[in-house]
């Protein structure tokens, strides 16, 4: 788990550096596209968005922002246990 001031592509690419991450294998998981999910999806790595109605709205994303990027929506956080079961090895 890592806190950031600045949640920014140099940032989460430094963390993975600092723990040698290949960003395939990071997901973020957050209620913001525009700083938690769409910085992490541009260096590779994977995205849950979890929509939260209290969410400010300067983290509201466009759709030129979003382009193709791909990531995963779930309704609510109770969801993402189900969703992570997939990834069990």
């Amino acid at each position: 788990l890592e806190v950031v001031g600045e949640k920014s592509e140099a940032s989460y690419r430094k963390i993975l550096g600092q723990y040698n991450l290949d960003p395939t294998r990071f997901l973020m998981v957050g209620n913001s596209l525009r700083s938690d999910i769409l910085p992490v999806v541009r260096i590779g790595g994977n995205g849950v968005y979890i929509p939260n109605d209290q969410t400010w709205f300067h983290e509201n994303a466009s759709q030129e922002e979003i382009g193709d990027l791909e990531y995963t929506e779930l309704e609510r956080l109770s969801q993402l246990p189900t969703y992570l079961d997939q990834f069990r090895e």
